[in-house]
């Protein structure tokens, strides 16, 4: 009986769901460096397998090779000829060996396992792009169309920088990488574009402005720090200040900024009242311009709309853990109250 070596996990994936492509066999570009990286393999399911059994059902499994390195998936009892799999394995790469072989078997209890087809996966995508998402042909033994295996292949060492690919894979965690242009609709959904602001003042003389609320917080630090004359009550009122200063509305900071006799700090002119101030910038999509959509100002919304693609490839279970990459753009000050 054929017995390979046996290794079953549950299927993970760290990407958004990409539509399969043609044969990578244009992308020749392939990264450096790759001696002992880890490459992620998910056998995700076969389609339209040959037909080995004709009296008793057929129970195939997946073998997997990567130079000396073999795993094999859990046989599947139920799927015949389109049996889902999900299992994912983690190969060492070598530098040079840029090919995967993929064996299919169909499981026999009284005899040998019946060969059922293989077939060969390039790597030159996945090592260049940092994923691949392919149906694979396979042939039989006299080179007859012999079904297709979907595998998820995932690089990480791509993004291993700027997304701490490290973590990803440590704690099996699934990663996105989402559009940094956003529709308004979403950030309408989470919030940001109602409440995504600071409140500002401006200078009503020459339109300098500041944060209203840093200027009460520079305002009751300097007071604590240097005014000897401060009484017991007016510093707790200072530290109250302080305190609650986060929790503060737009009325209230303008109604302390008044009591204390903030002025602007430069020039001591007169200041506005609290107004918010939107710290995404705008933009339009689509041709006509008439789709609002902003630059993003943090990377959570990727995971939240992908929310549905991410539970699919964690096998359509709960609980999974969720990492998004990339930028995100803020029009904020820099540290300082004025601008």
């Amino acid at each position: 009986m054929h017995t390979p070596t046996h290794q079953v996990t549950d299927i993970e994936h760290d990407y958004k769901h990409f539509s399969s492509s043609p044969r990578p066999s244009s992308y020749t570009s392939t990264p450096s460096g790759i001696q002992g990286q880890p490459l992620e393999v998910t056998v995700v399911g076969c389609t339209n397998l040959k037909k080995t059994e004709w009296i008793s059902r057929q129970d195939p499994y997946v073998c997997v090779e990567y130079a000396n390195t073999k795993f094999r998936t859990r046989t599947c009892t139920d799927g015949h000829k389109n049996p889902t799999f999900q299992d994912k394995f983690v190969f060492s790469l070598i530098e040079g060996l840029q090919e995967l072989s993929v064996n299919v078997w169909s499981s026999n209890t009284l005899s040998n396992d019946d060969f059922i087809g293989s077939g060969r996966v390039q790597l030159q995508k996945v090592l260049s792009q940092g994923y691949d998402d392919t149906a694979w042909t396979l042939q039989s033994k006299s080179g007859r169309f012999a079904g297709e295996v979907r595998l998820l292949l995932h690089y990480a060492n791509l993004n291993s920088v700027k997304s701490g690919g490290h973590f990803v894979l440590e704690e099996n965690m699934q990663e996105v990488d989402c559009p940094c242009v956003t529709p308004e609709v979403v950030l309408k959904a989470s919030g940001h574009v109602h409440k995504f602001t600071d409140p500002m003042v401006k200078d009503e003389k020459t339109g300098t402005c500041y944060l209203a609320d840093l200027l009460l917080k520079d305002f009751c630090k300097e007071k604590l720090e240097k005014d000897l004359s401060l009484t017991a009550e007016k510093a707790a009122e200072l530290k109250h200040v302080l305190a609650i200063l986060d929790d503060l509305s737009s009325e209230q900071l303008g109604a302390k900024l008044k009591e204390y006799g903030i002025n602007a700090s430069d020039t001591k002119n007169p200041l506005s009242d609290p107004y918010p101030f939107n710290l995404m910038f705008q933009t339009s999509i689509g041709p006509s311009g008439l789709s609002p959509g902003y630059m993003r100002p943090e990377t959570a919304q990727g995971i939240f709309v992908n929310f549905k693609d991410l539970y699919y490839y964690n096998g359509n279970k709960l609980p999974f853990a969720a990492a998004q990459i990339g930028q995100a753009v803020r029009n904020e000050f820099g540290g300082e109250a004025k601008s």
